[in-house]
This record gives C-alpha cells, sequence and structure tokens, in this order.
C-alpha cells in the first residue's frame, strides 16, 4: 500500500506530535522556567530585605529603649524628689476622724435650730463625788463632763483664794431629755409659755445636755442665798471664768441670735483659747462658730502668739510658738475626714460645730495668756449688725 504524503488534510501521519501538542508542550516548559526562576529571586530578595527590616527594627528598638531609659532615669528622680519636696513641705500630718464626731466637742452648737446629738458613751461625772471643798452643789446628783468639771475646780480655788469663802454654787448642770422637758413644762405652769420661750430651751435644744453648761449662784455658810448677777465682784468672776475655759453663753445683747434672754448666771465652757477671743471679741457662740470658717489649713490660720497676740497668718507662716485654729468641712462624699493637724504641735483638739465642720486648734510651746489676749486686726471683729 502506498503511504499516503499529503499533510494539507490535517491528519497525522503515524505517531509524530501535532502543531497544537508542540506549542503546548514548549509553552509548559517555558513557563515553568519563567515560574522557578522568578520565585527563586523573590525569596532570595525578600529574605534580604526581612533580613535588613529585622536588624533595623532591633537596632531602633533597642536605641529607643535605651532613649526611654535614659529620659525615665532623667526624668523619674526629679519626679520623687518633688513629691518628697512637697510631702516635707506639707506642715500637717492627717488624722481619720468619724463623720458622726461633728455632733461632739467642746465647740459644738446647741441652740433652738441645731439640736443636741446624744452619744452613746459621755465623760460625764458625778459632781459632788469629784469636788472640793471650796464650792458647793446643789443636788448630789449633779453630773458634768470631766474636763469642765476640772476646770471649775481650778476656778473655784482662786476664788475661794481671793475672797475667803467657798460660796460659788452649782445650782444647774448636766440634764437628760425628760429633765428639759419637765423644767420647760414648770416653768410654763408657773410663767406662761411665753416667759418659758425666753429663759429654757425646748427639750433636745438645751446646752445642759452637753454636760458642758452650769448654772451658778451664790449660797453662803450661814443658808442665805445672792444671786451671781447681784454679786460685787461678778466682773472678777467673769474674768476668770474665761481664763479657765468658760464663756457667758447668753449675752443680754445678742438675743437675736441666741434667743435666748440673758441669763447672768448661765456659762458654758468651750476652752482656752477659745474663751479669750470669744469674750474679747464680744462674740456669742452663734457668731464664733460662723466667724472660725473664715480660717482653712491651706489659707489663713488664725493663731495666738507666745505673748498673747491675736493674729492672721497664712499657714505655711505660723508662729514658732501660740496656738493656730482653722477649720476642716466633714467629708461628704465618706464615712470619715482626713483632719490636717500641725506636725509640731504638742498638743491639740478636733471639735466638731455640730453641724458641719470640724475645729482644729493646736498648742506648740509655752502660751501665756494671763493677761488676756491682743488682737491685732480689730477689723476682723464682729457683731449682731454684721
Amino acid at each position: 500500500m502506498k503511504k499516503d504524503t499529503n499533510k494539507a488534510d490535517g491528519r497525522n501521519p503515524g505517531n509524530l506530535p501535532t502543531r497544537e501538542q508542540i506549542y503546548r508542550n514548549s509553552h509548559s516548559k517555558f513557563r515553568k522556567r519563567r515560574i522557578g526562576s522568578v520565585n527563586k529571586g523573590v525569596i532570595v530578595f525578600a529574605i534580604l530585605i526581612i533580613a535588613v527590616i529585622m536588624v533595623s527594627a532591633v537596632y531602633i528598638i533597642g536605641n529607643r529603649k535605651d532613649s526611654d531609659k535614659e529620659n525615665s532615669e532623667n526624668f523619674l528622680p526629679s519626679e520623687t524628689k518633688s513629691e518628697e519636696e512637697l510631702i516635707e513641705k506639707d506642715p500637717y500630718r492627717y488624722e481619720q476622724v468619724d463623720n458622726s464626731c461633728v455632733h461632739s466637742g467642746y465647740l459644738i452648737l446647741v441652740n433652738y435650730m441645731h439640736e443636741y446629738v446624744f452619744p452613746d458613751e459621755s465623760s460625764r461625772v458625778n459632781i459632788y463625788e469629784n469636788k472640793t471643798e471650796k464650792y458647793k452643789v446643789s443636788y448630789s446628783t449633779y453630773e458634768l463632763d470631766k474636763q469642765v468639771l476640772s476646770e471649775f475646780g481650778k476656778f473655784s480655788e482662786e476664788f475661794f483664794d481671793a475672797a475667803g469663802e467657798n460660796c460659788i454654787t452649782i445650782n444647774s448642770a448636766y440634764r437628760t431629755f425628760e429633765d428639759q422637758g419637765q423644767i420647760y413644762e414648770d416653768y410654763v405652769t408657773e410663767y406662761g409659755e411665753e416667759a418659758a420661750k425666753l429663759y429654757v430651751a425646748n427639750p433636745g435644744y438645751s446646752e445642759h445636755h452637753t454636760g458642758y453648761a452650769v448654772d451658778l449662784t451664790m449660797i453662803f455658810d450661814d443658808g442665805t442665798a445672792k444671786a451671781l448677777k447681784d454679786y460685787d465682784n461678778l466682773a472678777w468672776i467673769n474674768e476668770h471664768l474665761v481664763s479657765h475655759g468658760f464663756i457667758l453663753r447668753y449675752p443680754e445683747e445678742k438675743y437675736d441670735l441666741t434667743k435666748i434672754n440673758h441669763e447672768p448666771w448661765h456659762y458654758r465652757y468651750v476652752g482656752v483659747p477659745h474663751s479669750y477671743i470669744i469674750s474679747e471679741m464680744n462674740l456669742c457662740l452663734e457668731e464664733y462658730t460662723d466667724f472660725v470658717k473664715d480660717y482653712t489649713c491651706d489659707g489663713q490660720v488664725m493663731c495666738i502668739t507666745q505673748d498673747g497676740e491675736l493674729v492672721y497668718t497664712d499657714y505655711q507662716e505660723t508662729p514658732d510658738a501660740g496656738y493656730e485654729i482653722y477649720y476642716v468641712r466633714a467629708d461628704e462624699s465618706g464615712s470619715v475626714t482626713n483632719v490636717p493637724v500641725p506636725k509640731d504641735a504638742d498638743s491639740y483638739e478636733i471639735s466638731g460645730n455640730n453641724i458641719d465642720v470640724f475645729i482644729v486648734t493646736s498648742l506648740k510651746g509655752e502660751t501665756d495668756l494671763s493677761d488676756g489676749i491682743k488682737i491685732a486686726d480689730k477689723s476682723n471683729q464682729k457683731s449682731i449688725s454684721q
């Protein structure tokens, strides 16, 4: 049989590859060569780039850490030093005081507006069982705060030495709520309700609940009695009671503030130096507890210098010796208040005002107030007309 050598008909003579197969094979080999070549180059190049980036990153981060460390070392000590300096410059340490204590202390204001909060415990003692022979007490059941009785005892010693007799007599002292209620009812029965309002506080609103107040009279050994206001040396009594921390609580000209008529027999213990300031500035306790609010631990502080001068100065420039007085508002955000107390104080007292603040009184060194106090700035005095 004759072989057909004609290729135009497109048939594949024998097992020769077609043009399409040749093209595909050729293109496939080319593509494999191209892809294999490109992948190797990219990988090598990418590896090099990544290596460079990593080395650079390590270098940069290392330098940054060193820089941060250097900056931190330069910054932190100065910040710490600044805090230490601030702490060192702070003239106060801080006492945590329960906010309920705003209702206790020798400067609490108890009057027709502010009810006394009876405490669970008290420091009252029986007068008769603790008195000296230099004064008398009307009833053996009467009680007073221990410190108040101690100061009254010292006063009575001076009175006895000056007068030569023990006629000064405590005619009324601590009263319970029920005691005050009975006194009010008896006064209404005998003198009428209008008179009772002038002289007798409602139960719960009497200073006698505190154990800090005394009513005084004169009872002589022969049994005769005399009202304190009729005693010839009343001025001497008032002056010396002030030196032991007592004030005349209801002066005649202060009725508009106290709402209690003049009681020349009623004295209230507030402690030294407050008794001196109140007496010298002719204030009642309502005015004084308001006046103290002009002075704060981080602003102007009221001070009594070693020689008895009343001054007002910046809290960082207080005298080296004497009294410092300022107020701290009770912290309403919690149950306690951090009350600042001068670090260099030899002694201090924190009293509430029975409303919303604590009054701090501190003493450093020895201060002689035997001659009273001198007011440097008379413009700070207050009166009921202000």
